[in-house]
């Protein structure tokens, strides 16, 4: 994991990481995806907790969200800041790679550079998930957090988990409903597979899907 310089920092809190790891380990054969909620200070990241997003295709090398869904994470962080007393935001996208490498892909580089371009500050973590070490009954998880440069080229970030200091009991009720929201998001994708059916559902939705990683 040293093929590019160090960049930012990042930190994450056990609860976000617990909450990314089991939605990537709810689906094996397919991409996961959601947003990363916290503050940016001058050169470090702290995400607090995290929004999983429901999906509008299910595939195993890549993740499309909707932009219904992208913009209701700006009330949910409203509510989350609210709840915690403290102002949060979005900051990044977290997304899953069962069964292969972490490394970002070209695609995953070009939506990272999209919402830079928007947010300078704006990271992305990968979990490399379901990953068999050879000669080893072992599996292994992955994580990376990374950027993109101006001409698509990965910027690896230093990312650590780390306690949030003095946690009030709000955080903690934060960090369970964004937990218990993941069984929220595979209930609705199953009525979205099921209504996806109907004539020209499909390409309707093509239509709205502009969060996308391979």
């Amino acid at each position: 994991l040293t093929r590019c310089m160090m960049e930012r920092s990042v930190i994450v809190t056990p609860e976000a990481y617990q909450i990314m790891l089991t939605h990537a380990f709810t689906h094996e054969r397919e991409e996961i995806g959601g947003v990363l909620v916290g503050y940016n200070e001058a050169h470090e990241t702290s995400v607090i907790t995290v929004i999983p997003l429901q999906r509008t295709s299910q595939l195993s090398d890549r993740v499309n969200i909707s932009e219904v869904e992208l913009a209701g994470c700006i009330d949910k962080c409203e509510e989350i800041s609210k709840d915690m007393k403290s102002p949060v935001s979005v900051v990044g996208w977290y997304h899953s790679h069962p069964h292969i490498t972490p490394f970002p892909s070209h695609v995953d580089l070009q939506t990272q550079l999209n919402f830079q371009s928007m947010d300078q500050n704006f990271i992305g973590l990968i979990f490399s998930t379901f990953i068999q070490q050879a000669d080893s009954p072992m599996q292994m998880v992955a994580l990376v957090g990374f950027q993109s440069t101006s001409t698509q080229k990965e910027k690896r970030l230093n990312v650590r988990i780390q306690s949030l200091p003095n946690s009030q009991l709000s955080f903690y009720h934060v960090s369970c409903r964004q937990w218990k929201s993941i069984s929220d998001c595979i209930k609705d994708e199953l009525i979205h597979r099921a209504d996806n059916s109907l004539p020209d559902h499909e390409a309707s939705t093509s239509k709205c899907s502009n969060f996308q990683c391979e």
